[in-house]
């Protein structure tokens, strides 16, 4: 890919990411279990993490498709599956238990 269009679309991912903070949020209040481990101020904060991390693994994959809707598609389903998979990974711990 294009240097110069891989960092712009790192701008529109970063922008994207910014402007989905509301939608987060809802998605991980109706998501999230009554007796999760973590509250929903830190589930935002590992989805924010987790879509962080995986920047240019979803830039790449989405490749000349990456634009708003594509990219709140996959916002949604990393966000609906790191809240399974944190309480998952919380639940296996000592102090959880």
């Amino acid at each position: 890919m294009n240097p110069s269009i891989k960092n712009s679309n790192e701008e529109l991912f970063d922008s994207y990411l910014a402007d989905h903070q509301v939608d987060l949020q809802k998605i991980i209040g109706k998501h999230r279990y009554s007796y999760h481990h973590l509250d929903a101020i830190e589930m935002l904060s590992e989805v924010n993490l987790s879509l962080i991390k995986k920047k240019d693994d979803i830039i790449e994959m989405l490749g000349n498709d990456f634009c708003r809707k594509e990219f709140n598609k996959v916002a949604y389903n990393y966000a609906r599956n790191c809240i399974k998979w944190s309480h998952g990974r919380l639940s296996k711990q000592k102090y959880y238990s």
